[in-house]
């Protein structure tokens, strides 16, 4: 990838990025990090982890959290990979991470009755 090339999608992605944090709820906050973006609740101890490293072609979402073990984590990538074969791939990834936000807004409010 040249230098151009590589500007062109780092600049693509912060604007995705702004988009995604313009979206979210005021219990939230979006941190980056190396390769990616956390986006942390007040209101859950769960972490949606967004790996960009191969952005734009491929990005990795994960549910993450200090108290998930092995099987639960399992149990998130699942339901992750079904929320992304809803999604079309010609779309911002702002519709998906949304998605999969309020997608699981809904599962931890729920899990919490």
């Amino acid at each position: 990838m040249g230098q151009d090339e590589d500007q062109d999608r780092q600049t693509q992605l912060n604007l995705e990025i702004e988009l995604i944090e313009s979206s979210l709820l005021p219990d939230e906050s979006l941190h980056r990090i190396p390769n990616g973006i956390e986006v942390k609740s007040t209101a859950s101890k769960l972490v949606l982890h967004v790996n960009t490293a191969e952005y734009p072609g491929h990005v990795v979402i994960e549910v993450k959290g200090p108290e998930v073990g092995r099987e639960e984590a399992e149990g998130w990538r699942e339901w992750v990979e079904e929320r992304m074969k809803d999604w079309n791939q010609d779309d911002e990834y702002v519709y998906l991470f949304t998605y999969i936000r309020d997608g699981l807004t809904v599962v931890t409010h729920y899990s919490r009755s």
